[in-house]
């Protein structure tokens, strides 16, 4: 059994902006934001990979320190999962997604950072629009 990651569907939801992720964490009204190479991180989730699948991945992608890479991307991956943004299970078999092009070859290694925001907490709480039953509809009482 390979532990697999995934985003915490459908309790997040994101967007990718001009090479920036925004990811709103519907179950606590934080939201986040994260470029370079957490997007790459987060697009390379979407494909059900394992942890070393990831570090892998930025190994062939990124020039750096290979010890440094790894730690970061394992303290940025660990900071996701505390954040309620991914979820770890088990897979019995390999993945068979395949890996991404890098058209332009290797780039620099920075490592990513998650940036959290709770100034709309309340408000995106209290938005109605993600806790609609679909036999009562919306807008209705809660």
């Amino acid at each position: 059994m390979t532990e697999r990651l995934r985003r915490d569907l459908p309790h997040v939801m994101h967007e990718t902006i001009d090479d920036e992720v925004v990811i709103v964490n519907l179950s606590t009204g934080i939201y986040y934001s994260f470029d370079g190479v957490g997007v790459r991180l987060w697009e390379w989730i979407d494909g059900g990979r394992s942890v070393d699948d990831l570090i892998r991945l930025a190994h062939e992608n990124f020039t750096g320190d290979e010890d440094s890479i790894a730690q970061s991307i394992r303290r940025f991956l660990a900071r996701l999962g505390e954040e309620g943004l991914v979820v770890a299970e088990a897979s019995a078999g390999s993945n068979e997604t395949s890996d991404p092009e890098t058209p332009d070859g290797p780039a620099a290694f920075t490592e990513p950072t998650l940036e959290k925001y709770s100034d709309m907490e309340a408000l995106l709480l209290a938005d109605p629009i993600h806790d609609v039953d679909e036999s009562a509809g919306w807008p209705h009482k809660k």
